[in-house]
């Protein structure tokens, strides 16, 4: 697999794993331990925490995951791949930049699973979890 390729597939992966333990928090709005949320949302703190512990040899990649909500602040010299990470994410959310807010309450607020849309009309019922 080409390096670019690999990074991008890694930021991608571990842009939002911060939001595991976010939710799991009794104090879910304060930031991770010893790093600095810079304008970023609470869970790229958990995200930065989550990869200096569990895969440091990959923290300087995934640090464009992290940065995927404003990835000007990114500290990395090339921050395309930071732009990738948002958009990508953006796309998958259903969320468009440039929608007015009628528009964006017709986009899902998650991802709904494929069975819910193959199903979507025969009945009711929900095939995932809500949040």
């Amino acid at each position: 697999m080409e390096k670019h390729v690999f990074e991008a597939a890694l930021a991608g992966l571990l842009h939002d794993v911060g939001k595991l333990e976010q939710r799991t928090r009794a104090d879910p709005w304060n930031p991770a331990a010893g790093i600095d949320p810079e304008g970023q949302p609470i869970h790229a703190t958990y995200s930065g925490d989550f990869i200096q512990y569990y895969v440091p040899a990959a923290y300087h990649t995934a640090l464009h995951g992290m940065y995927h909500h404003q990835p000007d602040k990114s500290p990395a010299a090339d921050k395309r791949l930071s732009l990738l990470v948002s958009l990508a994410d953006k796309l998958s959310a259903g969320e468009r930049a440039d929608a007015d807010q009628d528009e964006k309450r017709k986009f899902p607020q998650q991802t709904v699973s494929i069975i819910d849309r193959l199903y979507r009309g025969k009945d009711t019922k929900n095939h995932y979890l809500p949040l």
